[in-house]
């Protein structure tokens, strides 16, 4: 190729360069950082390990409640008020049921009595406020006798810490209950009942020396304490019903009955500290009846209501004769 040929070949090649390549070249590029609709983020830096949010706008930085650089993904269903589970594949998901929502609150909220009873319950006592929000109202009649039944049915003993005012109270059909602690049995006012406390067709009944019971001068009482059998069972070996007092009561204990006199009950002792008011120690009702008494005081008023006159007080210790 001539000389002319050649500087011809490269004038159309500079030529070419200088129409072709501009419009190559990128156009409008803008500054740093890249924009969002030129394939940029939209901000100069983010911070390490931390998620980046997108939008229609600038990506924007979020944050983690923990420390873990790991993310978790959900499958649904994602149900509205769902309990928040893992499924097998380690994803987030709702399960059927809500989850649990509220708080507790104990029958009794004083701080002291919730420490006292979870003692009582580590030496395994049953007390009136297991089974009530209060006890030492006007009528315990209800929590009492449940608390009674349950401490016998489980084994346990039934822990007087004060005096409670009840009707009656049945201990029937049970073996091995004990009752224990300071107080008693104080009878309601206008009530109709054969004793403040019954116990009937028991085996293995103890009660420590502490306890009184106390017909509260109402007439409708038969006595304060009647333990028998109604023969379906056998009221015996009631081994130690030990009182402190049998008060304001026509009659202080009935063993037997006299509607069902042919029902036995044998090995029973009983042990009152003293009886005030009371117009008749002991009546023993049974053709096989064996009643032991020990340490009693007898001390009469006879100006309460007629229940006792001078003379009156006696201890029926002898069963009938057989």
């Amino acid at each position: 190729m001539s000389r002319l040929a050649r500087r011809l070949s490269t004038a159309i090649a500079v030529f070419l360069a200088l129409t072709i390549l501009p419009a190559l070249a990128q156009v409008n590029p803008g500054t740093s950082p890249l924009s969002v609709p030129k394939g940029g983020t939209g901000a100069s830096s983010f911070t390490s390990n931390l998620p980046v949010i997108g939008g229609a706008g600038t990506l924007s930085q979020g944050t983690r409640s923990g420390s873990t650089t790991q993310f978790v993904t959900g499958t649904s269903p994602f149900t509205a008020s769902g309990c928040v589970s893992f499924d097998g594949n380690g994803n987030l998901t709702t399960v059927a049921g809500a989850c649990q929502t509220g708080s507790y609150t104990a029958p009794n909220t004083s701080p002291a009595a919730q420490t006292i009873q979870s003692k009582l319950r580590d030496i395994g006592l049953v007390t009136c406020e297991d089974f009530a929000t209060t006890c030492g109202s006007s009528d315990d009649t209800t929590a009492v006798q449940a608390a009674i039944n349950y401490a016998a049915s489980s084994g346990r003993c039934f822990q007087f810490n004060r005096t409670f005012i009840v009707t009656t109270i049945l201990v029937a059909d049970k073996a091995h209950l004990c009752l224990t602690g300071k107080g008693g049995l104080f009878g309601k006012t206008g009530t109709t009942a054969s004793a403040v406390l019954e116990i009937r067709n028991t085996i293995g009944t103890t009660i420590d020396g502490n306890i009184t019971l106390n017909c509260n001068s109402q007439t409708g009482y038969t006595s304060g304490l009647k333990v028998w059998s109604n023969g379906l069972a056998t009221a015996q070996f009631n081994p130690r019903i030990s009182l402190s007092a049998i008060a304001n009561c026509k009659l202080a204990a009935q063993y037997g009955d006299t509607v069902q006199p042919d029902n036995t009950f044998s090995e029973n002792i009983l042990k009152v500290g003293y009886t005030y008011n009371v117009a008749q120690g002991v009546k023993v009702v049974g053709v096989q009846a064996v009643l032991v008494m020990t340490d009693r005081i007898i001390i009469v008023d006879p100006r309460r209501i007629g229940l006792a006159r001078p003379g009156t007080a006696s201890t029926a210790l002898a069963p009938r004769s057989r």
